[in-house]
């Protein structure tokens, strides 16, 4: 296999066609049996979850290619449509708030000559194109990071996006598709969550767009001036200048004009309520225009798409910690893989300890068989865990450190202890490391089995595995 072959990603469009896909176990076993268990045996891949990850992935490119699955891709088109809406409507948005914000008035010329002009006051200019949107920024970031990180749970907004695009989407996705997909314990509800807040994030750059342009406009087509007021003239000035000194903290490049907004100019652009105190010069001024280009962009466009770009790399994220460790995809993993799991390993002498739980009557030549056989494992050593014997415990977890192929764990079919067991097999997962098996064989019925594959299914642990000893019916 090659290394292209080794490096498919998970897309949204892939997540979608698997759920969709995924209870056709008929088209996975014909697929697995197609080529895809060769394919992974020759890639030599060291874990289980790089099989999984890799095996689902090239299964689902065949079983999609035979059957014409589409569900992933009008998601994805959904997607991209609601995008180009959300990002146009805010773009419009942007565009008619600063039509809004743009008023008309007065100045007076030293010769008691008028006239009329438009402008902005700079105040509820940076209000309202900075001020609210950091307001609503940081409201957002501390909503998900005191609620949403932690619950899984999405914003009004979101649910409001995610609703849109299940009915752009089609039928197959309106019912238990979609759900399985968003109450997945890991990966599906983190990738559409990040998706969703993509799109917001590129309704936030659409809207600063739109601020951008308008104001643009209204510099190049329209006689604009710039003013403030104040029934504190002193205070604020000197809150002004505060202001603005921090937002253009490296903008006094872009115009000699912008470097000199000192309380003179700010002064001179006072203009009070009543009309017999205009200000006794013209308020038209590049500086203040290029300036608030400036701060706009800086302060108001950059953010957002930095935050876009950290949305895109956290869905990313996501896609490449996909575990597939809920309980349906381990069901069909176990069922497709069957005894294959242990060819991952060339030799079947490479060595494994066997932890007794409670001390089985079983021998271990007994066992010897279908270890070697099934599981491709040499039983190297054998310890007792449960039976009181600290020193025999110790001397258990420090074998099983050394043990090439991990560990098996004996268990009669009726004696699971749920607590117990996590304890144990933490402790042996501490010891051997995350990338060596921990294997359940089981002496006990089909109904007992099927306990235990819940148990192991909820550790979540990838490099896990149950099986049953045949002869112990």
């Amino acid at each position: 296999m090659t290394g292209k072959k080794k490096k498919r990603s998970w897309k949204l469009r892939d997540l979608v066609d698997f759920e969709v896909l995924l209870e056709k176990a008929a088209l996975w076993r014909a697929s697995w049996r197609d080529g895809v268990q060769r394919d992974l045996e020759n890639a030599a891949l060291s874990t289980e979850l790089e099989r999984r990850r890799l095996g689902f992935r090239m299964m689902l490119e065949k079983i999609r290619g035979d059957q014409n699955e589409e569900a992933g891709s009008r998601v994805e088109s959904a997607v991209r449509l609601l995008s180009f809406l959300v990002w146009g409507v805010m773009f419009l948005l942007g565009i008619g708030v600063l039509r809004g914000l743009l008023t008309g008035f007065e100045y007076r010329y030293a010769d008691d000559e008028f006239l009329k002009m438009r402008g902005f006051n700079i105040w509820i200019l940076i209000g309202i194109a900075l001020g609210l949107q950091w307001v609503m920024i940081i409201g957002a970031t501390l909503a998900y990071w005191l609620w949403r990180r932690w619950s899984g749970g999405l914003s009004l907004l979101q649910s409001m996006l995610q609703c849109i695009i299940r009915k752009w989407s089609g039928e197959k996705l309106v019912g238990d598709v979609w759900q399985r997909l968003h109450a997945r314990v890991s990966g599906g509800r983190s990738v559409i969550s990040w998706r969703l807040a993509r799109i917001l994030q590129l309704g936030g750059v659409g809207y600063n767009c739109g601020i951008l342009f308008g104001l643009f406009g209204s510099l190049w087509f329209f006689q604009i001036g710039f003013y403030w007021e104040s029934t504190l003239p002193q205070f604020g000035r000197d809150s002004l200048i505060d202001v603005v000194n921090v937002l253009a903290f490296s903008s006094h490049d872009l115009s000699p004009a912008i470097a000199e907004i000192d309380q003179a100019k700010l002064g001179a652009s006072l203009i009070q309520p009543q009309g017999n105190s205009l200000p006794q010069r013209n308020a038209i001024d590049l500086g203040w225009g290029l300036f608030f280009l400036f701060a706009i962009t800086v302060w108001g466009l950059l953010p957002r798409c930095l935050m876009w770009a950290g949305a895109w790399w956290m869905e990313r994220r996501a896609l490449a910690g996909l575990d597939f460790q809920e309980s349906r995809h381990r069901s069909l993993w176990r069922d497709l893989t069957k005894i294959q799991r242990g060819n991952v390993h060339a030799s079947a002498a490479d060595g494994v300890v066997l932890l007794d739980i409670g001390g089985l009557e079983i021998e271990t030549q007994k066992l010897r068989p279908f270890l070697l056989q099934t599981l491709r494992v040499n039983p190297e050593s054998r310890f007792s865990l449960g039976t009181l014997d600290e020193q025999g415990e110790a001397s258990a977890m420090e074998a099983a450190r050394s043990a090439a192929m991990g560990v098996v764990f004996l268990v009669e079919g009726w004696n699971l202890s749920p607590k117990q067991m996590q304890v144990y097999h933490q402790k042996v997962r501490d010891v051997i490391g995350q990338q060596y098996m921990i294997r359940y064989l089981v002496l006990g019925n089909a109904d007992e089995l099927t306990q235990w594959e819940a148990f192991v299914d909820g550790l979540k642990d990838s490099e896990s595995a149950v099986y049953r000893y045949p002869s112990a019916d």
